[in-house]
């Protein structure tokens, strides 16, 4: 499993994710939303990445918005769904499911507002998340910003 395992080629779209205005997910706009990109030729779908407010849903919530996707574009366009949560078996734990229903790929990022601990002893949310995903056959895509390269 590596990067070339999902086809990156030409655009990709960060989906939001849409709420109804009782602040649940809108399964039917969700659907159509998924379509227009279809129709408009996009490669890719991101879903549940920060543009889809991942850290506004529950667990039921992100699952449900990642069945969606798959349900919909599977075989279609390439779908990847972010699995970034506060702890790496959380992370883990959605990205199996991804693996589950389907998805091509996942995307997974360092917890946002994690203080660093001693080197020692500092886990390492995003590798743990790709070593549990590297057993599933698929691709994983580990973000890493520039500027937190360097703990100290």
């Amino acid at each position: 499993m590596n990067r070339d395992d999902v086809n990156w080629r030409g655009y990709w779209v960060a989906a939001p994710t849409p709420f109804t205005r009782e602040g649940t997910l809108d399964e039917k706009l969700w659907r159509e939303e998924l379509q227009l990109y279809h129709g408009q030729g996009v490669h890719g779908l991101l879903v549940n990445g920060t543009t889809g407010e991942w850290f506004s849903q529950s667990d039921a919530e992100r699952r449900r918005v990642a069945e969606i996707a798959v349900e919909e574009l599977s075989g279609k366009t390439t779908v990847v769904i972010g699995c970034t949560t506060y702890t790496a078996a959380h992370s883990a734990e959605l990205g199996r499911h991804a693996k589950e229903i389907g998805a091509d790929g996942i995307l997974s990022t360092p917890p946002p507002y994690a203080a660093p601990t001693a080197p020692s002893t500092r886990p390492s949310p995003t590798a743990s998340t790709c070593r549990s995903w590297s057993t599933t056959g698929r691709a994983a895509w580990s973000w890493r910003s520039p500027r937190t390269r360097r703990w100290s």
